[in-house]
C-alpha cells in the first residue's frame, strides 16, 4: 500500500470528523494551489474552466481563499476567470444574435429565455470536483482493501475505528464500492456505535445547557452540535451529494 497514503490517513483519523472528508479537503486544496502556481497559462485548463463556467460554488470560493492566502495579488484567479468571463460573453453574444436572426425570419418558436437557458448550460463539470472524486474513490478503495486484507483490528481499520468515523455521505460511498458482506456488517456496526455515541453527547449538551445544570463544565459534548451536522452532510467546503450514492 502507498506509504504516503497511510501517513495521510493516520493524520486524518487523528483529527476531528470524517477522515475521508479531511483527505478530500487536503487533496483538493493542494490541487487548487497547484492550479494557481503551475497552470495559470495552460490552454487546456483555461478551456475546461471556460466550458464549465468556472468551478462550483464551494471550490470557487476555496480557490479565492487560497489565492488570498498564498497569492495576495489575485493574478491567478484573474487569469482563469478572465477566460470564463470571455467565454460567457461570447456565448451570450452568439445566442442573442441567433435569437434576433430567428425572430426576423419567423414569429413564435421558443422564448428568448429558453434559448438563453439552453445556450448557457455548462459543457464540463467542475475541475476540482472531478479531481476530488478521483482522490475520494482512491481513499475509499484503499481503506476497503485494507479491511479485506488485514481484518478488523489492524492497519487502516484500527485507525478508522479510533477516529470519528465516516460522515453519512462517505459511509454510503463505502457501500457503493460493493464491499464483502462481512465488511458491510463491520462498517454498519461501527457507524451505529459512533452515531449512538454522538446522540448521547447531544443529549448531554442539551442537559448541561438547561437551567438546573448550566454550571456543570462541558466535556467532549461541547461541540457535538457542530459535529452532528458534519456527520450528516460532510465537512464544510466538501461538496458531497447523497444522491450520488443512492443507487447501490
Amino acid at each position: 500500500m502507498n506509504t504516503l497514503f497511510v501517513v495521510e490517513f493516520r493524520q486524518a483519523c487523528q483529527q476531528k470528523g470524517c477522515p475521508f472528508c479531511t483527505l478530500a479537503q487536503q487533496h483538493t486544496r493542494r490541487y487548487l494551489s497547484r492550479l494557481l502556481y503551475e497552470y495559470t497559462l495552460a490552454p487546456d485548463i483555461h478551456q475546461r474552466l471556460a466550458q464549465a463556467r468556472g468551478l462550483c460554488n464551494p471550490h470557487a470560493w476555496l480557490l479565492q481563499y487560497i489565492a488570498h492566502a498564498e497569492q495576495p495579488d489575485g493574478v491567478g484567479v484573474a487569469l482563469f476567470y478572465g477566460s470564463v468571463a470571455e467565454r460567457l460573453h461570447s456565448d451570450l453574444q452568439a445566442c442573442l444574435s441567433s435569437a434576433r436572426s430567428s425572430h426576423a425570419r419567423r414569429a413564435g418558436g421558443s422564448s428568448l429565455a429558453s434559448r438563453l437557458w439552453n445556450c448557457l448550460q455548462t459543457e464540463e463539470t467542475c475541475l476540482a470536483c472531478e479531481r476530488q472524486a478521483e482522490s475520494e474513490r482512491y481513499a475509499l478503495t484503499q481503506f476497503l482493501q485494507d479491511l479485506h486484507d488485514s481484518g478488523e483490528e489492524e492497519g487502516l481499520v484500527r485507525l478508522y475505528r479510533d477516529s470519528a468515523g465516516a460522515c453519512l455521505p462517505h459511509f454510503l460511498a463505502l457501500l457503493h464500492e460493493s464491499p464483502s458482506e462481512q465488511a458491510v456488517l463491520w462498517l454498519a456496526q461501527t457507524q451505529m456505535y459512533k452515531t449512538a455515541r454522538l446522540a448521547a453527547q447531544l443529549q448531554e449538551f442539551v442537559r448541561k445547557r438547561s437551567l438546573p445544570f448550566q454550571n456543570e463544565p462541558m466535556g467532549e459534548e461541547r461541540d457535538s452540535w457542530v459535529r452532528v451536522i458534519e456527520q450528516m452532510i460532510g465537512k464544510r467546503a466538501v461538496p458531497l451529494r447523497r444522491s450520488d450514492h443512492r443507487s447501490l
